[in-house]
C-alpha cells in the first residue's frame, strides 16, 4: 500500500474512532428551571441514549432546589448516591436528543419523571401528565416534599402547569479542544506532504 493511501486510511480511522467515542459517550444536561417561587438547577447525566428514556438511562444527577417552603429549609441539594436519592420514570413522556431533555405534558395517561432525596429530606422534582402520577398535584412540573413519605400523601412546595412538549434541560456547547484541531491538522499535513512527494 502506498504511503499516501496508508496515511489517508489512518486519518479516516482516527475520525471514525472520534465519532464512535462521541456517539457512545454519556451526556450531561444542565437544568435551570423556575417553578412558581422556586428554582431547580444542576445537572442530569444520561448514558447517551437518544429518544425514549427509562430509569436505567439516568446515570447521575445533582440538583439544587430552592423555595420558601421546602422541607428542611432552602436550598436543598438532591443527588444520586445519597441515602434517600432515587428516581423513577414511567411512560413515554421523557425523551432525549443530543442537546436537550424534553418532557411531553400533553400525553394522555400517567407519564412521569420523579427525581428526589438526600440524606435527610425527601424533597423531589417531578414532571407528570396525570393527577396522582407522582405527587397528586396534577399535570405539570412540581418540586417540594412528600408529607408522610413516598407512597403516602404527597404535597408540592411549588407547581406550574404546562401543556405540550417542553425542553427541561440543555447541553451547554463545549468547544473542541485545541489539541484535537492540532492533531487533525497534523494528519492532513502528512497526507499533503506524501501527495506532493508522489507528484514530484
Amino acid at each position: 500500500m502506498k504511503k499516501s493511501h496508508l496515511l489517508s486510511a489512518v486519518c479516516a480511522g482516527v475520525v471514525t474512532l472520534f465519532v464512535s467515542v462521541a456517539a457512545n459517550a454519556s451526556i450531561i444536561y444542565n437544568v435551570d428551571r423556575i417553578i412558581g417561587d422556586g428554582t431547580v438547577t444542576g445537572s442530569i447525566e444520561t448514558d447517551g441514549t437518544l429518544g425514549l428514556l427509562v430509569d436505567a438511562n439516568i446515570t447521575d444527577w445533582t440538583l439544587t432546589l430552592t423555595a420558601p417552603n421546602l422541607d428542611g429549609g432552602s436550598p436543598d441539594v438532591i443527588f444520586l448516591g445519597s441515602v434517600l436519592g432515587s428516581h423513577l420514570i414511567s411512560g413515554s413522556g421523557f425523551t432525549a436528543t443530543t442537546t436537550q431533555l424534553l418532557f411531553d405534558f400533553g400525553l394522555a395517561g400517567e407519564h412521569f419523571v420523579l427525581i428526589g432525596g438526600n440524606d435527610t429530606t425527601q424533597n423531589f422534582w417531578c414532571l407528570e401528565t396525570a393527577d396522582g402520577a407522582c405527587t397528586g398535584n396534577g399535570i405539570g412540573e412540581h418540586m417540594g416534599w412528600p408529607a408522610g413519605g413516598f407512597g403516602g400523601a404527597q404535597a408540592a412546595a411549588q407547581s406550574v402547569v404546562y401543556t405540550g412538549s417542553i425542553v427541561i434541560a440543555e447541553v451547554q456547547s463545549v468547544p473542541v479542544p485545541a489539541a484535537v484541531w492540532l492533531f487533525g491538522s497534523g494528519l492532513l499535513s502528512l497526507v499533503g506532504m506524501a501527495r506532493r512527494k508522489k507528484a514530484a
